[in-house]
């Protein structure tokens, strides 16, 4: 019978000192490789064969003629500027992106207009931009229906290899992708570690790169639907932005010289997808002209031009269109038509003798009517204008919470 043990010995190698030393140099050594070599894996450079060349709408002035050099060199056809939203200046600048900033810079040097288009993300994008760049790109050659299925990106040093792996994952794989890295002039690329600069850029740059190799994965329909949606925030926001300026300036602002003074802004319902809605545009003429009534003694003439059906929720609602006989004399204003309404918002959060909306005659029967670019007559401001009172036809039943709301004096 075998004696029971409860415990053994048992050899155990180790490494001594000198084999500890070994293991730490090599690791010290490739560190330092790895470390060196950083921002030459980054900045990589991989042009193809092709005839379209899109760049990066931020890159320096200097790399921007060296994009020219490229262009003519290789016999490209056409530039795509990409970009994002200017975020210093964007309220007084005439330059919405960083595409347009770039455009201008080209043109300015010599470049060729008709050979350049610039796409730009929204605002709201503040996430994942060269990404979204790329899916809005991809989006912009498949509803163009170009004829690219290739190109090279130009960007500028570093940020190359996370460009070029963002863009392949918004395309389809049948899209050869080259890529070109800008000469940064900012540090010393080969000693990227003895400046500010350069370790913030090629650490920041390398970081993002194994954030997007370990955690990222592409989300092109989510991304384009909130790229669409984006579009349209902006084109509200621009018009509202426009009102103000026009309200802020007396020459053609509805306010008086003291109202002017203190103004601040209009009021406005969120934005709410909801209120843009296709409706069924009919056309109907027959009607006579006839005197619209106003807050005043003033009576302007109108005559039916159609009706709108369209549906919110589940209400079924007809708007009457109207056209001013006035307008109609005058070239630039002959198509346009016009639709004053209220709803159970008016005389509580908006104007009590309703709002307005305005478009063109449509081409088709049918039409998009956005409640959130619902407007008041300028009687809401000042009392000494003359404004067409809302017909019974357009008292509609429901609440439109949208468009602007009453105006605070």
């Amino acid at each position: 019978m075998k004696k029971l043990k409860f415990i053994e010995r048992k050899e155990r190698l180790k490494f001594t000192i000198t084999g500890k030393l070994i293991i730490l140099i090599i690791i010290i050594l490739a560190f330092a490789f790895v470390f060196r070599n950083l921002n030459s894996f980054l900045a990589i450079s991989n042009p193809i064969n092709t005839k379209l060349l899109v760049i990066e709408g931020w890159l320096p002035d200097d790399v921007l003629k060296s994009v020219m050099h490229e262009f003519y060199d290789k016999n490209y056809d056409k530039i795509i500027i990409t970009g994002k939203p200017t975020e210093r200046g964007y309220y007084i600048s005439k330059y919405k992106s960083s595409a347009d900033i770039a455009q201008k810079t080209l043109i300015s040097f010599g470049f060729d207009k008709n050979k350049i288009e610039t796409i730009a993300i929204p605002r709201n994008i503040i996430k994942d931009r060269t990404y979204a760049n790329a899916v809005s790109l991809s989006y912009y050659l498949k509803k163009t229906k170009s004829k690219y299925e290739s190109f090279n990106i130009y960007t500028l040093g570093c940020h190359s290899r996370r460009s070029k792996e963002l863009f392949r994952s918004a395309f389809p794989k049948n899209f050869n992708i080259g890529i070109i890295s800008g000469k940064d002039v900012s540090y010393d690329k080969n000693k990227w570690w003895n400046s500010s600069r350069g370790f913030r850029t090629v650490s920041g740059e390398a970081i993002a790169y194994l954030y997007i190799k370990l955690f990222f994965s592409s989300y092109n329909k989510k991304m384009l639907k909130k790229i669409i949606n984006g579009y349209y925030i902006d084109e509200i926001n621009e018009h509202r932005r426009s009102t103000f300026h026009e309200f802020k300036n007396p020459d053609t602002s509805p306010l008086s010289s003291e109202q002017i003074e203190i103004f601040s802004g209009l009021n406005y319902f969120e934005f709410d997808q909801k209120y843009k809605i296709k409706g069924q545009f009919k056309i109907d003429t027959s009607t006579s002209i006839f005197k619209m009534k106003t807050n005043t003694n003033r009576l302007p003439e109108y005559r039916k031009y159609g009706t709108i059906n369209l549906i919110i929720d589940t209400n079924h609602l007809s708007l009457t269109v109207y056209q001013n006989i006035e307008l109609i004399k005058k070239p630039e204003l002959k198509d346009y038509l016009f639709i004053p309404f209220r709803d159970f918002t008016s005389g509580e959060e908006t104007y009590g003798g309703g709002r307005y909306l305005d478009f063109k005659i449509p081409k088709t029967d049918t039409i998009i009517i956005d409640f959130n670019l619902a407007y008041n007559p300028y009687c809401a401001y000042n009392n000494k204008y003359s404004c067409p009172v809302t017909p019974i036809e357009n008292h509609l039943g429901i609440k439109i919470l949208a468009g602007e709301k009453r105006f605070d004096y």
